[in-house]
């Protein structure tokens, strides 16, 4: 039988073994952070864009963000620029940064995104207007 895995310093974890909620960019899965690891500086999640959806466009003032496109395809919007995303495709967004992505495809786009420090919901600011 497998344990759960996660102990002072090694987790392992897969989306089923954490509960999804709604975020601003879409549903998440919170996989490795200070909830559920020993890690403390940052944390990683699964995150789903549903195909016709997008996040809503916001920033954070302290927290890094690394977007790794794990399947489908995208608009990623940073400050005044657009990038067409697809698998593989990896974006790194800096502290008071406005930033958005959309699903452009016909499948669920999913992304990894890795947060330093660890995703702070207090952090995320949408943007005036939205």
């Amino acid at each position: 039988m497998a344990k759960k895995a996660w102990s002072k310093s090694i987790s392992v974890m897969h989306p089923s073994d954490v509960e999804p909620f709604e975020g601003v960019c879409g549903l998440v899965w919170k996989l490795i952070g200070p909830e559920n690891s020993s890690a403390r500086a940052l944390s990683t999640a699964l995150v789903i864009i549903e195909e016709g959806r997008s996040s809503t466009p916001h920033y954070h003032r302290t927290t890094k963000e690394i977007y790794f496109v794990l399947d489908g395809r995208g608009l990623l919007r940073v400050d005044d620029e657009e990038y067409a995303v697809k698998e593989c495709t990896i974006a790194y967004i800096p502290p008071n940064t406005p930033h958005s992505i959309e699903n452009m495809g016909r499948k669920n786009l999913k992304l990894l995104v890795t947060d330093h420090p660890s995703y702070d919901p207090a952090d995320t600011f949408a943007l005036d207007g939205e």
